[in-house]
This record gives structure tokens, sequence and C-alpha cells, in this order.
């Protein structure tokens, strides 16, 4: 039998992490994943809290700072935090055509933070994000003591800190291109809410509160537009782009309003690897929800009861009324066709009681007129 040599027998670490920091209201997670394996967490952990004596951010830092792994070249490991609420402060500042810099945008804004909640500037860490030309812009604002704290820990463990943003940021840079002129994009998170508002192609407001556990999500968004005195805002009209929540953090509240379109999450080491999505090799639609196609014909189709006390069903499938609530949505904006099928008659939507954070939609398949048989 051949020996297999010391230098495979060594522990199977990689041999660069990049790691991802996510900081929340009493809570600290900590992903890492390879440098050249990406796709799936080598290592995750969450910070312990001691409810008795409250949460001490940098403290629960610099513990998961020491637990946390590094790879074999371990000066080559990179670190990325998000700082989600209460942590960052956001506000949109219209445009100035005389802010030709980024440092003039960086004091008009460290200005109107002042304006706003008063406070010594040098205590806070502002950041004003691009727009083009005659765009308002985004700025956030994190306590000075929080961001050079987290600073200090990377140096102390030889960890580069190549990006340190706010949630919402995030989001918006993950999102941008399925952001939509008139739109609401909303980041629920444990207990709060944070809202930013776009009208005509331009944010309008931006907004951050507590959430009570039953409030729903139409509800929320409704009180933040009142909060930033949105125009044009309707509760049940207006599209709200809602940001899948991390794992641990999903809304207590199941609400699949029309007008509420559920995104990724913010961040694509946020996902729950465990989802639907990866779980069962399911495609994604427009409107970034599971799609189940149904192939049967039109006749049985327009019969889908939409009642939530009956069986919604189909000759290909008796679907499961116990576990999931069911809707239908007859007008829909998806154009997309399937030409080997038909078109798309139909749409329902299924939402499992059990996992409010995904919602599946099944399509029923007009069957073209040349196909004469019962069965597809």
């Amino acid at each position: 039998m051949a020996l297999r040599s010391p230098r495979s027998m060594k522990l199977s670490r990689p041999r660069v992490l990049h790691h991802l920091l996510l900081v929340q209201e009493n809570a600290l997670t900590w992903i890492s994943r390879s440098a050249f394996a990406g796709d799936r967490n080598a290592w995750s952990g969450q910070s312990a809290i001691n409810s008795s004596k409250g949460f001490d951010l940098l403290s629960a830092a610099a513990d998961i700072f020491k637990r946390a792994p590094r790879g074999r070249f371990k000066m080559a490991d990179k670190l990325t935090v998000l700082l989600g609420y209460p942590y960052v402060r956001h506000m949109v500042l219209p445009w100035r055509a005389a802010l030709a810099k980024t440092s003039d945008w960086q004091g008009y804004a460290s200005a109107k933070f002042y304006e706003q909640y008063g406070g010594d500037n040098s205590s806070r860490k502002v950041v004003v994000s691009t727009a083009g030309f005659g765009q308002p812009r985004l700025a956030a604002a994190t306590d000075t003591v929080l961001f050079e704290g987290l600073q200090a820990l990377a140096d102390k463990h030889k960890l580069r800190l190549v990006s340190c943003m706010s949630l919402l940021t995030a989001a918006v840079q993950s999102h941008w291109d399925v952001l939509e002129d008139d739109c609401v994009l909303s980041l629920p998170q444990q207990d709060s809410l944070e809202c930013l508002f776009r009208r005509k192609g331009m944010w309008q407001g931006v907004c951050a509160m507590p959430t009570l556990p039953d409030a729903t999500l139409v509800d929320n968004v409704a009180a933040a537009a009142v909060s930033v005195k949105a125009a044009g805002f309707a509760a049940n009209a207006s599209l709200v782009l809602a940001v899948t929540p991390f794992p641990g953090n999903l809304p207590q509240q199941r609400d699949y309003a029309p007008n509420i379109r559920w995104l990724d999450a913010a961040h694509a080491w946020l996902e729950d690897p465990d989802s639907w999505r990866r779980a069962n090799g399911l495609a994604v639609s427009d409107a970034s929800v599971e799609v189940r196609i149904e192939p049967v014909f039109t006749q049985d189709a327009a019969s889908v009861n939409t009642s939530h006390d009956d069986d919604i069903s189909s000759p290909a499938n008796a679907f499961d009324t116990e576990n999931y609530a069911w809707g239908l949505n007859v007008e829909h904006d998806l154009s997309r066709q399937s030409g080997q099928y038909g078109e798309w008659n139909i749409r329902a939507w299924s939402q499992s009681l059990a996992n409010s954070a995904h919602q599946s939609v099944y399509f029923w398949l007009e069957a073209p007129s040349s196909w004469s048989g019962k069965e597809l």
C-alpha cells in the first residue's frame, strides 16, 4: 500500500480566504469562503449575545475575529464589512451643481448630518455614493469609533479591510439593474426596516425605523413613506422591491401583496445556502421567484380555484394547501413565452407557511393548437 506524502496529509485549509462580516443590531455574522472556490462557505459563525449585560459590539467583534479561520497565506486574506441598522444613518442629498469634487460632496453631507443630528462631525465617518450628472446622491454615516475599532481589529489580525459599507448601499449595488424609475427598495432586518424611495429615476428619500413583529411589510413601508413625505406613493399600488433578509432575520409576517416583488439578498453570500433555488435547481423569473410550469390545457387552467380554502389543482398536480397559502394573479407583466409548449396562460402563486421569505409562481401553459393530445 502506497503511503501518502506528508505534504498531502496536511490539513486541506484553503490557501486564501475571503471574509464577510455582517453587523446588525445585537448580532454579528462572519462568513469565510475560499478565494478560489467561493461558491460555498468554508466557515461561518455568529457572535454570542449576553442579554443580561447588553451588547458590546466591538467586544463581540474581537471575539469573532479571534475565532474566524485564516487561509494558509493569511496575508492575502481580505475582509468586507457590511453595516446594518442601526449602525448607519442615511440621507438623500439633492443635486448641487456647485459641488464638483468628491470632497465637496463629503463636506456638504457632513454639514447636512450635523444639521439633522447635531454632535461633532469628527465623530461621524461619512461616505457619499457616486451618481450621474443632475442625480441626487445617497450619503451614509457611521460612528467613527466603530469604524476605527473594526479597522484596528483587522490590523491586529493582519487582515486587509478592503471595503466597509452600509447594508443598504450593498443592496442598491446588487440590485441596481432591476430598480425601476418609480419604486421603493425595502430592506427588512431584525425588528427593523430600511427603505429607499425612488421616483422618476431619482432617489427621493430614505428612512430607517424599528418595526413591530406583527406589522406587515406594506404597513411598514407606508409608515416610512409618511416619514420621508414620499410624493406619489400609494401603499397598495406602488412597487415595493423587497430584499430577501439574511436567514434568521426573516420577516415574521407573511406578506405577499400584489405590489411586492422579492429580490435576492443584499449580498450574494447572504443567500440561504439551502434555499429552494439551489436545492431544487429551479429557474428564477423576472420577479425573482421560483417558477414552476404545469403544462395543462386552457380549460383546465381557467378552472383554477382562487379560494385559499379549496384545493388548487390541475391534471398534473394536486397542490398542498395544508402547508402552503395560495393566490391567483391573472394579470401580470411577464411577457416571456415558451416556444415549445405555448404561451404562459395564467399565473398563480404559493407561499410556504413555514418559510415566508420566498414565493413560488405557477404558470399553466396553453397548449399550441397543433397539439391534439390530452397530455403533454
